[in-house]
């Protein structure tokens, strides 16, 4: 399975909260905004997604799907892509 991409970024507090969300992502698609709170285990869950493979996360005001993008250099290989 490949890595996955959802777009988020979240506070390092627990639970999580979303600090931003990245333009057409799998977050914004899925319609999570800044300022939701995330259940305890969605940092894990985020961890080990994988594209294409949908899953749930539930919020402080329900439920959302995400469904994950490839990750950018897998879509593109040739592409330097460095995470820090």
């Amino acid at each position: 399975m490949r890595r996955g991409r959802v777009g988020l970024r979240l506070s390092e507090t627990d639970p999580p909260t979303v600090l931003a969300v990245l333009p057409g992502s799998a977050a914004e698609r899925a319609g999570l905004r800044v300022g939701d709170r995330l259940d305890a285990g969605a940092r894990a869950r985020l961890s080990r997604c994988c594209a294409g493979v949908p899953f749930t996360l539930t919020l402080d005001r329900g439920e959302v799907t995400l469904d994950p993008d490839p990750r950018p250099e897998e879509r593109y290989p040739d592409l330097d892509v460095s995470y820090g």
